[in-house]
């Protein structure tokens, strides 16, 4: 009996144990199936986001864009764009959403959609916004929304008049520094200030300012998003401002894409194999000789 006993045990135990292979075979395919349907989902809106970032920039005699777009992830938090605002302006924006991922992606599209630039009159005429207005109206929109209040956004936004090569803008606590390069190679600090585009309208009221320089012709502008120095956690120093206005001082008369070009080049360099901490964006903008 005991012998019989011990037999209709092993035929249950290996009985239960190919059951057991059968359900996690069946589990493994879910998981699988649901992981190829996660991954296209993420495709589709790396697809969309970078429908967003434009390659398609204003056609203006003499003036030259270039970005660069690195993701952290499939999706991030960064974004620019350039548009043309009527014969005489251009608009430029860059911007950043805190941290990365899906929910940064989200937040970046309701940016984009909620820009309020210029308004069209049945007319004919138009108003653009002025860059404090611009802020000022994306602060209160931000504001009625019920996102997690701990993300918040980053970002410049500067109008230039093509004429008079006025550049005026204004920042929502735009965390990296713009720089002007000079065609003779000098490179001179943008200053910046302003409140951050976050859900603390209950407590808080900024007001931005717009800010206006001339550039002169031949110049160049660029911006990035602060992943570009954030290369090692342990050595924040590593591609810091002073460093990076190191690396781009003495180089005369760059084109926009020269710009970006080594800018990444640079960035992979430092990076030297190590996992990135952060989207990276590049924006250059060259201003037309006269």
């Amino acid at each position: 009996k005991p012998y019989q006993e011990l037999n209709e045990a092993e035929k249950k135990l290996s009985e239960y144990v190919d059951n057991l292979e059968k359900a996690v075979q069946i589990r493994t395919a879910e998981i699988e199936s649901a992981n190829k349907k996660l991954l296209k989902n993420l495709d589709d809106a790396k697809q969309i986001q970078m429908a967003l970032l434009t390659t398609d920039f204003p056609k203006i005699s003499g003036m030259d864009f270039c970005a660069k777009y690195l993701p952290c992830e499939k999706v991030g938090g960064d974004f620019y764009n350039v548009y043309r605002l009527d014969e005489d302006n251009i608009g430029i924006l860059i911007g950043d959403v805190a941290g990365h991922g899906v929910s940064a992606a989200m937040v970046n599209v309701f940016i984009n959609q909620n820009l309020r630039l210029k308004i069209d009159y049945e007319d004919g005429r138009h108003r653009i916004f002025t860059p404090r207005g611009v802020l000022m109206n994306l602060y209160h929109v931000y504001n009625s929304m019920s996102f997690p209040e701990e993300m918040y956004v980053v970002l410049f936004y500067g109008i230039y008049n093509i004429k008079t090569r006025e550049l005026s803008y204004a920042s929502a606590g735009m965390n990296t520094t713009p720089l002007i390069i000079k065609r003779n190679g000098e490179v001179v600090p943008l200053s910046l200030n302003g409140f951050p585009i976050c859900r603390f309208g209950d407590h808080f009221k900024p007001s931005y300012e717009t800010k206006t320089i001339v550039l002169a012709p031949g110049d160049a502008i660029v911006f990035y998003s602060d992943g570009l120095g954030e290369i090692d956690r342990e050595q924040p120093e590593l591609f810091s401002t002073e460093n990076i206005i190191e690396f781009l001082t003495g180089v005369q008369d760059p084109s926009a894409k020269e710009i970006c070009d080594g800018l990444t080049d640079a960035y992979y360099a430092l990076l030297n194999g190590r996992e990135m901490l952060d989207d990276v964006t590049i924006l250059a903008v060259k201003i037309p000789y006269d």
